[in-house]
């Protein structure tokens, strides 16, 4: 199993811990990108970028991860990708990574705003699971990824799991590693890559485009629980959902991914519509052309994945990457009005705009006393 990827395991790790894992022919967590049996080397993983369009039912995940081969100085001459989703896909799309720069330049510029509009400074300035299936699906083949979909029959093991990665010379899954997932139904994602054509092998990292895949699903999901073996990596990740978050979820999602953001407010918003490359990402999203709002949450990590007594922080997780859609007590606050067209002070905060009627008010009754005891 050491081929598989490299492994979080610490020089602190204990013996008997290991030792327990080996004889029960096993490794202690799970994998995402697996290297051939036959390279003598291992994979790693630096960081990950997702981006995430959830509207009524229907998700669209970009995800671009970033393998390097860091044991010799020249990697191995196919790589396997595993994305775990918790239906199946309905589509796939080799897209560019400008995606991921568009995301982050349009939640800082909505970061700006809240700060901007924040009351203190103004007044101070005046997919739901599909069924089960048997089938390992026909490959699909996208840019540099041949995909197939395989779906495992909860009580057989890793069976169409393993027939696959055998019979292409990767290792295989024991059934401790992946049952969580076939409990739930979930599709294994397998997606063999490549080198550039001509090229033999890939070099110490592999340049890879995002992957776009389109799924049913319940609520927004990244999948997270599957890349424990991928060492303590960096993730940037944004949502993009057309209902608010629900915030105390949110806060708890934050936490376990070690993700910090410095804007006032979350479930930033955007009433415009998505431009650019964000735009063509919400095009597989069923009525997405109604949604006039967009809110936008981002969650920079990292690592979230360090390793205690040899055991990666992923493994020990109970569930994977969902995020719990929220109601109107977790919209932003009244002050706060994204890239709406700019309203005064007065406009944005109603009891500023009370305070000085009522300062009017109550100087204009002084006034025409004052002009009844000149009268008088």
């Amino acid at each position: 199993m050491q081929n598989r990827v490299r492994s979080s395991v610490s020089t602190g790790v204990p013996l008997t811990l290991l030792a327990l894992f080996l004889a029960a022919g096993i490794s202690p967590v799970l994998s995402c990108c697996m290297v051939p049996t036959q390279y003598p080397g291992d994979v790693d993983q630096v960081r990950q970028q997702g981006a995430i369009f959830f509207h009524d039912g229907h998700e669209v995940l970009v995800l671009r991860v970033n393998p390097t081969f860091p044991d010799f100085d020249y990697g191995p001459n196919r790589l396997t990708w595993i994305i775990t989703v918790p239906a199946s896909p309905t589509g796939y799309e080799a897209v560019d990574e400008v995606v991921f720069e568009e995301s982050r330049e349009l939640y800082l510029s909505l970061e700006g705003l809240a700060r901007a509009q924040l009351p203190g400074e103004l007044i101070t300035m005046g997919v739901s699971p599909g069924s089960a299936s048997l089938a390992v699906m026909e490959d699909v083949q996208v840019g540099p990824f041949k995909i197939t979909e395989v779906a495992v029959k909860t009580g057989s093991g890793a069976g169409e799991l393993n027939e696959y990665l055998s019979g292409r010379g990767f290792p295989t899954e024991p059934e401790e590693e992946v049952r969580w997932f076939i409990e739930r139904n979930f599709r294994f994602l397998c997606i063999e890559i490549s080198p550039p054509e001509g090229v033999a092998r890939f070099k110490t990292e592999a340049a890879l485009p995002a992957l776009k895949i389109g799924f049913p699903s319940d609520r927004p999901y990244f999948p997270g629980k599957y890349s424990a073996r991928q060492g303590n990596f960096a993730l940037a990740l944004t949502l993009f959902t057309s209902k608010p978050l629900d915030l105390a979820a949110l806060k708890d999602m934050r936490n376990k991914l070690e993700a910090r953001v410095s804007a006032p407010i979350q479930n930033l918003f955007t009433s415009k519509r998505l431009g650019g490359a964000l735009a063509s990402m919400v095009e597989a999203l069923p009525g997405a052309n109604e949604v006039d709002r967009w809110y936008v949450n981002a969650l920079p990590s990292g690592g979230f994945n360090p390793t205690e007594d040899g055991i990666p922080q992923i493994a020990t997780w109970t569930d994977d990457l969902f995020f719990s859609i929220g109601d109107s007590g977790d919209l932003p606050p009244r002050w706060y009005q994204g890239d709406l067209p700019a309203r005064s002070p007065l406009g944005r905060h109603p009891f500023l705009a009370l305070g000085v009627l009522a300062s009017v008010w109550l100087l204009g009754i002084r006034v025409v006393k004052g002009r009844g005891r000149g009268a008088r």
